[in-house]
This record gives C-alpha cells, sequence and structure tokens, in this order.
C-alpha cells in the first residue's frame, strides 16, 4: 500500500516513526513546513519537500488571480450585506474591501495550502494518506490561520476530492501542569508564536554548538 505522511512538525514526525516503516519504499514522507524540513533532514531520513512537487511560478500566478477572486467575493458581500441591512443608515459606510488584505490572505493561505496538496498527491497517487488532526492550543488572527492548521483543515477536503483513504493522527492533548521546569515552559511558549521553532533551533545550536533534530531539553513535553 502506497502511503503519503504528512508531516510539520518534528514531533509529528517521531510519532509517525512510531507508527510506520521508515525503510518501506511503498511510504512517501513530505514535510509540510521550515521546521518539519529541519528535522527530517538533520536526521538523515528520506523525504521530500512539499514544495519539490509544483512549479512556483504557476501558483504565483494563481495569487495573482486571486485579487480579482477577493475583488468580485468583497463586492458580492457589500451588495448581500447592504441589501439585509439597509435599514442600518452606517451601512454605507461599512465595506468589505475594507478587509480586503486579511482576506486576501486567506483566500491565498486556502490556494497555496491546497494547490500544494493537490500535486503532491497526484504525484505519488497513494492508496492512504496520513496526517495529524485538530490543534489543541493555537494561535490566531481574524480573518487567517496558520499553514498548520490550514494543512490540518484542508487535508480531508482534498483527500476526498481524490477518493483517497485518510487517516489521521489525534493531536496529543498539552497538559501545561505537566511542564515541570522552566526550559519546557518556555519551549511551549516558543512553539505559540510564528518562527518560534527558529528560536529553539538557534538555542540548541548555542548550547550544543550544532543544530540537533531530535527533541531536545527545550522540546520535551511538548507533542502536537
Amino acid at each position: 500500500m502506497k502511503r503519503l505522511l504528512l508531516f510539520e512538525t518534528a514531533a509529528q514526525l517521531k510519532r509517525l516513526w512510531r507508527r510506520y516503516d521508515a525503510s518501506d519504499p511503498e511510504n512517501s514522507w513530505v514535510a509540510l513546513s521550515p521546521e518539519a524540513d529541519y528535522a527530517a533532514e538533520c536526521a538523515g531520513r528520506t523525504y521530500r519537500q512539499i514544495e519539490e512537487f509544483y512549479d512556483e511560478t504557476e501558483l504565483i500566478s494563481l495569487g495573482i488571480e486571486n485579487y480579482k477572486t477577493v475583488g468580485d467575493f468583497c463586492d458580492t458581500l457589500d451588495q448581500i450585506l447592504k441589501s439585509y441591512l439597509s435599514d442600518i443608515p452606517e451601512i454605507k459606510y461599512l465595506s468589505a474591501h475594507q478587509l480586503f488584505h486579511s482576506w486576501k490572505v486567506l483566500f491565498d493561505a486556502i490556494l497555496n495550502r491546497t494547490f500544494a496538496l493537490r500535486a503532491a498527491i497526484e504525484d505519488i497517487r497513494p492508496d492512504e494518506i496520513v496526517s495529524f488532526k485538530g490543534i489543541n492550543i493555537e494561535r490566531r488572527d481574524a480573518l487567517s490561520f496558520s499553514s498548520g492548521s490550514a494543512f490540518r483543515s484542508l487535508t480531508p477536503i482534498v483527500a476526498e476530492h481524490y477518493h483517497t483513504k485518510l487517516t489521521q493522527i489525534p493531536a496529543a492533548r498539552l497538559d501545561w501542569q505537566s511542564l515541570t521546569s522552566h526550559r519546557q515552559r518556555v519551549s511551549w511558549l516558543l512553539h505559540q508564536l510564528p518562527g518560534g521553532w527558529q528560536v529553539i533551533g538557534a538555542l540548541d545550536w548555542l548550547r550544543q554548538g550544532r543544530p540537533k533534530a531530535n527533541i531536545t531539553d527545550f522540546d520535551r513535553g511538548f507533542k502536537t
């Protein structure tokens, strides 16, 4: 059985290793983020980056087309809101275009991840896709979500489109009280910030003199 194994973090990669044979040629390991790429490379594992499956120029072109898509969406939303809320005088001062940038970020996030997932599936043609579901603790901003949450939310939709079996591994729940050291709690806080994995890598570099892919003291207790 050909499997497509998707992972976004070092912790997820370790959990997949415990479940699936890393030496099985039928298992295709795909890193969805810089952290995942860093972890797999430093561990000497055979894997591919999600970016390897598609032509970036085509994705950029689609992103440019999204400007018109978002503009049309805002126009339609304005018409709907003003038709239903015409009795509110202030509605004439409001427009979905005022949030154009946020809408564009959201539309691009969906486009980028869906495009990448479809490219990987069409290249590998797996019988089964393995990914992680749910996010217990996550930083969210208005009208946007992290790349991780986008991949996790969109993978079931794309898998269904290709009529491919999907196995989703439940996310491990992080109990703050189980983190007994300051180092573990600092690690948890850093993981909540965009780019936090880079800070952890830098700290590990300074402490050890070289980066490491295995879960160090900075990572123990943080599981997703």
